[in-house]
Formats: C-alpha cells, structure tokens, sequence
C-alpha cells in the first residue's frame, strides 16, 4: 500500500495551487513518477527542474519510495528498503501518519548536494549522518560530516548539505517544531509491565 501527498490528484498528475506574499495565485500541473510528495515539495521540485536554483552540484531529482506495510490503532510500520542501496530523497510524514515531526532519508551521489539553501519559519532539524562523508555548511560555515554525526540545526540556520566523498552520503533527517518538546524519556515514559 503506497500513500501519495495532498493536493489534487488525478493518476500522476499534481495541480499545486500557491499563494505568493502578493497576492496572486500560481497554478502548476506537474506529472510526477512513483513519487510520494505534498504539495509544497512537488513545487520546489518543478522549480528546481526548470533551473530556479542556483547550486554548482544539483542532485539528480531521483525520489525513492516509501512503502508503508502495516497501519494498526495508534501505529504505523514503513520501509524505504535497504539503506546500502538507497537513492534519492524521500520524507515519510506523510505515509506514517506522523504528527509531531518529519522525518526524511536522503542519499547524495559522490559530488552531489542538495539543489537549495534553505532555512525553517519555525522547525529545527538533525541531521544524522549514516554513511560516507559531507558537508553541512550552516550560516557560511562548512561542517564536515561522517557516519555517525549527529548535526543539531536552528530554524533560522541556513543550511545545504554535499555529498564530499567517494562513496554516496547517507543522512536522515529529523524536522520538529522548535522548543515544542515537553517531555521526554523518562518524564514522559510509562512503564505497561
């Protein structure tokens, strides 16, 4: 079972509808392949195709798949395959039912980074670095990154990530809502037995 973004859907076909600070509205119909997106990423995608970025190293545009495989009362279980061969970038907040953060697993090709900087209105991330070697350059300053780091992200740090080494870099993601965490571990865990 495979969930796709919001937005209105028709096959592989996305019509995005986005209001810009003026006022006006922009309408993009974009055709998409096997690809789980919301709106706002499917925009910034079309974007990017049509050269809207500037980046010195663009990605390849190649999304994978996450494959939700069992939803129960208050669960939901999802794979994004075997991580030594991922590629592509894929966000499973949408597919996992999740309601207090985004998570995504991105895989960047030898010299490859991401096709943008950005930074969040009110969302901090961590960038957990699974394999091969990069760069998160924060605010201008480069940060190298190797299996194993674990990089903390203010939302309004500009941030891009590339991929520095031979073999492909291999991170997640995790995007929540900034000082929104009350309890954690043990303040919030209750033992069942």
């Amino acid at each position: 079972m495979q969930r796709t973004g919001n937005g209105e859907e028709q096959g592989r076909d996305m019509l995005i509808k986005h209001k810009t600070d003026g006022g006006n509205t922009l309408s993009l119909s974009i055709r998409y392949q096997e690809v789980s997106l919301y709106p706002q990423r499917a925009f910034l995608r079309e974007r990017q195709k049509r050269g809207l970025f500037a980046s010195a190293n663009k990605t390849d545009n190649k999304m994978s798949n996450t494959e939700l495989q069992k939803e129960g009362a208050g669960f939901s279980v999802a794979t994004v395959g075997d991580l030594a061969t991922f590629e592509g970038k894929t966000f499973v907040k949408e597919i996992m039912g999740t309601t207090s953060i985004e998570l995504s697993f991105g895989s960047l090709a030898p010299g490859a980074a991401s096709p943008f900087v950005h930074h969040h209105k009110q969302n901090e991330e961590v960038y957990v670095a699974l394999s091969g070697t990069g760069v998160l350059t924060l605010n201008k300053e480069e940060i190298p990154i190797a299996s194993g780091s674990i990089v903390r992200v203010a939302p309004e740090v500009s941030r891009h990530i590339r991929c520095t080494g031979t073999t492909p870099l291999v991170y997640i993601c995790i995007q929540g809502k900034a000082g929104s965490l009350e309890q954690f571990t043990l303040a919030d865990g209750v033992l069942d037995r």
